[in-house]
This record gives structure tokens, sequence and C-alpha cells, in this order.
């Protein structure tokens, strides 16, 4: 497991593009400011965990000793010894909750991190000292006083468990974010749900897949926030007897880890369980086959749910557009049974919704079918669709009588949906490869978890005979062991494409993404001459290639450029970075991932050049582009927004 720390402007990243080039980024860390950040995947966090100690630094004992007790239960750590600097960055938080811990606080530091909107619970760590029983009164945030190290973790972990409903398990789509200039701005839980759909259906089936999913969940049942209760009946009994729905509704172990990778979007969980919910899906369709006619009537269906205040906003805001579940969605056809989950869910939730769905078999994209005669809970008359499911929203009405409660229409719909459809097509587009599982291993370079990517690509190499298939796989392991920062790796699996792609003369274009890997391992290396003299490769055979992937040649320019950049030649580095962007926004006037890293690029040059208001629209720019394009904790997008935030502090302060 390998650990980065975000501290300096000299260190980098680079982002991908499908898994294609790599492009250079750099950070500018934050004033006042350090983060930790654990680069697994077993983990989901639904929540900003900031600690506050003005006594604190990165090299303190105490601070290694919490980052190590965390990194079991949180992918992200931000730590402050500025009061300023953290309430500032706290308040620019928008889509989280903020778990804030504050290490023996006075008055002045409680009153004002209290009065803090995004701030949800607070933890007082008050080592060595006796608790001040005034800290609590009339502060309802502060969940827990810790003595200790270990109780604090403790109660983070209690306390995110006890949170977890909340966890958002709509994806919404809005009329104007279906209009083609607006596909940047769309909800990237749908995107990515949508995706993940599609791959997992199409996977191969492996034999071993239930005996590696019993051997995960007992070497992290620490991290696994479910009960593993009938993990044996599992391991023994799922090809045996039972069907998948079966196993599904019996709401045991398997049930809550299916619905809470879904709905987390917890990809390396998803995976581990892909092919429990592929069975699930597949006997969906057998009995949508066996139960429902295309001349079928229109029926109803209800059900009922609790939800926070924030995710009903959205919905309300989104009336009219779209919506998807993350995850299965169990519904009834006798109104009563949702009115019963909707009163028990009110126990906990401040908002009760009952959706009241209407279904018209025709929709022949769509997938669902009555468990009754499987599920453990016959009479509750259960029609469950399969997950990422498509509606569309067509009222939205408060109860009389109840303020709380909402009565939600919903219409199924599906690929017949002209508008769905032709998304449908672009989404796809996002990803490219061979196989599913190629595939796969593509969608896991772009939302970040080089690891899982790594995993997938190092198995499909085993397996792979064709020298140019092997190739192509070196070379995507090549840039992941860059992006994990293993230069050696990297240089190991270079050599391997480059041999194997010499073999093949209608491979050329494809040795030239080997050479831009080489450039970016060598300029990592400062070895400038020698990263320059690949990216001219690289550039010369993109130029003289037309039918080429033409991006590629902007990629090359912004290399080139960050070399320039590196050797002080600030002019020079601009005239290239603009090149590129020029190229990016006449290509993809929607978006780009690699068109954030360019801005972000640009941004810091002007930095260099002591050019702060110029940087700062550069920074917006990126930002805003992260935001649309990738996922809410890719880790290209926390350094957009560090190197935004640093410039905000210093011209704020320069005033």
């Amino acid at each position: 497991m390998s650990e980065t720390v975000a501290k300096n402007n000299d260190d980098s990243l680079r982002t991908t593009s499908n898994g294609a080039l790599l492009a250079k980024s750099s950070l500018d860390a934050k004033t006042g400011t350090f983060s930790q950040i654990f680069q697994h995947s077993c983990i989901r966090q639904n929540f900003d965990l900031v600690w506050l100690d003005e006594n604190l630094d990165e090299k303190n004992i105490k601070y290694k000793k919490l980052a190590e007790s965390l990194a079991s239960i949180i992918k992200k750590l931000d730590v402050f010894n500025d009061t300023d600097n953290c309430i500032k960055d706290i308040q620019n938080i928008r889509s989280k909750d903020v778990y804030l811990i504050i290490s023996n606080p006075d008055e002045n530091i409680l009153t004002r991190t209290h009065q803090t909107e995004q701030v949800k619970v607070i933890f007082i760590l008050s080592e060595g000292r006796t608790a001040d029983p005034s800290w609590k009164v009339n502060r309802q945030k502060i969940q827990d006083i810790c003595t200790s190290l270990e109780k604090l973790c403790e109660s983070i972990k209690e306390t995110a468990n006890t949170f977890e409903s909340e966890l958002e398990e709509l994806c919404l789509l809005s009329n104007e974010e279906m209009k083609k200039d607006a596909l940047d701005k769309l909800d990237q839980a749908f995107i990515y749900t949508q995706l993940i759909k599609d791959i997992l259906l199409k996977l191969e089936d492996d034999n071993r897949c239930v005996q590696k999913l019993i051997a995960y969940c007992k070497e992290n049942q620490d991290n696994i926030k479910t009960k593993l209760d009938g993990l044996s009946d599992f391991e023994n009994s799922y090809r045996i007897e039972g069907t998948p729905i079966g196993w599904y509704s019996k709401e045991s172990f398997i049930y809550y880890l299916v619905n809470a990778a879904l709905r987390s979007q917890e990809f390396d969980r998803i995976i581990r369980v892909g092919f429990f919910i592929k069975d699930v899906h597949e006997q969906l369709v057998r009995l949508h086959e066996e139960q429902v006619s295309s001349k079928d009537p229109t029926f109803l269906v209800y059900r009922g749910q609790g939800m926070e205040k924030k995710y009903f906003e959205k919905l309300k805001r989104n009336n009219g557009g779209l919506l998807a579940f993350n995850s299965f969605i169990s519904t009834s056809k006798n109104p009563g049974v949702a009115e019963g989950f909707l009163k028990s869910a009110l126990e906990k939730s401040p908002i009760g919704i009952l959706f009241k769905i209407t279904v018209d078999p025709s929709i022949t994209s769509a997938v669902f079918a009555d468990i009754s005669k499987f599920s453990d809970h016959g009479a509750e008359e259960e029609i469950l669709f399969s997950f990422g499911t498509v509606f569309r929203i067509n009222e939205i009405e408060q109860r009389t009588g109840d303020s709380r409660i909402w009565d939600v229409k919903l219409r199924l719909t599906g690929h017949e949906d002209k508008k769905l459809n032709d998304l449908m097509e672009q989404i796809r587009r996002e990803i490219e490869g061979p196989t599913p599982k190629y595939k796969l291993g593509t969608l896991m370079i772009k939302v970040g978890e080089y690891k899982k990517a790594e995993e997938i690509f190092d198995d499909l190499l085993k397996h792979e005979k064709d020298q140019q298939h092997k190739a192509e796989l070196n070379y995507q392991l090549a840039s992941i062991k860059y992006k994990q920062g293993d230069l050696e790796g990297s240089l190991a699996h270079c050599h391997e494409a480059e041999r194997q792609y010499e073999k093949h003369p209608n491979a050329r274009v494809n040795l030239a993404t080997v050479y831009v890997n080489y450039g970016l391992v060598y300029d990592s290396q400062s070895n400038y001459k020698t990263a320059l003299d690949y990216y001219e490769r690289a550039r010369e055979i993109y130029e003289e290639n037309p039918s080429s992937n033409q991006s590629h040649i902007a990629t090359c320019y912004n290399n080139i450029a960050s070399l320039h950049e590196q050797q002080q030649d600030y002019d020079q580095a601009l005239e290239y970075y603009k090149k590129s962007s020029d190229f990016y926004e006449k290509q993809f006037p929607c978006g780009h991932p690699d068109l954030a890293v360019i801005k972000n690029n640009i941004g810091l040059v002007y930095r260099k050049k002591k050019d702060d208001e110029q940087a700062l629209q550069y920074f917006k720019k990126a930002v805003d582009i992260g935001c649309h394009i990738l996922p809410p904790e890719h880790p290209d997008l926390s350094i957009y927004k560090a190197n935004l935030n640093s410039t905000k502090d210093k011209l704020d302060h320069d005033e």
C-alpha cells in the first residue's frame, strides 16, 4: 500500500485520458496544511475528515501515529495548524459533511468551528488535560471528547457507521444536462453507474470468484462496515442450493455488501461482488422474460424510504429530469407495504419519500420482475428492478397533513428515450478496449483507482499470448507504475512494450505512446535532454500519421512545455501549453480531463512569473473542468483545488 503526502510545489502528478497518454501536472500545496492520502480502495468515505491542531507539524509523532491508525478507516485526512486556513478550507467544501478533530481547543476555536455550516460533528482530542465540561454546553455537534488517539479512532469509526445510511443512493440528471452542449455538467455518479453496469454484465465468469470474495471479507473484516453474517453458508452453499435472488433477499452479508458497494461506487468492492451482481441481474432477466409481455397494461409499484434534506433538495431541483438508483431497487405492488417502510424510515431520517412508479412493460430495455416466489419476504409482493434502472421524475408533491412526507411520481424509461440513448452512446465511448476486463482496467485508471487497474492489467498480461496485445498491456502498466511513482517499474514495462511493438511495422503510432511515457519518466529523473528527445520523437510520429488520435500531439506539446517550465523558460512553456490548450478547446468543447491538467499547468507558470491574478483564473478553469469530468475523490481534482485555494490565500494576504 503506497502513501503520498502533498506538501510542496515540487511534487507532481500526471493524469491520463482513457488510459492512452499521460500529461504532466504539478502541485502547489496549501499554506498551513498537509494531507495524508491512503492509496487503497477498500474504504468508502462519505465525509471529509479534518484535524485542527495549532501545535502540530508533518513530522510530529502524534500526527504519524494517528495517520497510521486511521489508514484502516478513511481514505484521506487533511491536517491544519492554522485556524483561519482551516475554517476557510472547510467553507469551500460543498459535496460532503465534515468530521472535525480539534486538539485541546479554546472557547474561540470551538465557537467558530461549531458555527461553520459544513461541520457535521466535532471530536475533541484532549491528551494530558482534563476535559472542560463547558465545551459541550449548547454545542450539539460535539460528538465525543477523547483522551487518547486510540479512543479517537474508535469514536470516528463508530460515528461513520452511525451515519452510513445517509449515503446518497440516487443519480440525478436534469433536462439541461442532457443537451449536447452541457454534457460536461453530467452527474458523475450517473455516468459511472452506467459504465460499470455495462462492463460487469459482460465480464466472463471466474470459477474462484466466491472463494476470492470470502478470503477478501476475512482479510478486511475490520474495514468492511457490514456484518459478515452468513459468510460460511454462502461459501459452502451458493453454487449448490438456492438462487441468486434468494440469497439477495436473505439480507445477509452479501446483500449489504452489494448495496453498500453500488451506492458508494466503491469500485474495488463492486468488482469483487461483480459475479453476484451479474447473477442476480441474469436471473431477473430470465424472470422478466417469463412474466412480462410488452402488450401488458401499465401498472403501479411503490417504494417508501427516508432521505437526508440535502439529497431531497437535489431531487426537487431535478423535477422533470431523470433518476437512476445506484443499487437494485426494491418496490411493492402493495402501497401499504411501502407506507410501512416510509414510517420506519422517518424514525431516522428528516424526510420521508413515497415513490409512486408507473411501469410500462413495453419498455423492453428495463429489467424487473416479481420475486415473491424466491424472496424471504413473499408477502411483500416485491418487484425488484436491476441496478442502474432509469426513471423520469414526473411530479414531486408535499403530503397534506405531514410536511415531512413527500409523494414523488416516477415513470420507467429506458433506451427508447432518444435523449438518454444518445447520451449512453457517448458515455460508452469514454472507455474503449478489446474485452470487458480491459475496459474495466481503463475505467479504473479514469477514476484514479491505480492499484486496481494494475491488478487487472497484470492478470490480463499473464494470460495473453499475442505479442502486440502484450505490448498494449505493458504500456498500460508502464503508465500506471509511473502514476504510482515507481519510475524503475515504469521503465521496465516501457522496455517490454517497445521491444514488442518494434516487431510490428503497423504499430508505429503505438510506439509513440511508449515514447511519451519514456519522456515522463526521464523528466521526473531531471534528465530533460533525454525526455525532450522522446517527446519530439513521439510528436513526429503523430504528425506523420494524421489518422491517429490528434489529441496525442497536444499531449506532447503539454509535456514539452513542462520541460521548459522546469528549466525556468516560462515564456516558452506558456507558448507550448497554450498550443495544447487551444487544441483541446477546439476538439472537446464539453471538456476533457487533460484540458484540466493543462489549465492547471498554465496557472502554475503564471504563479512562477508572480502573476497571481492570471494564475487564479487558470486554476479556477482547472477546478471547473475537473468537477464536471472527474469523480469527486479523484486525486487530480484535490490538487487543482489545492492550487486554487493557495493562490486565493496569497492574494488575500497580499491585500
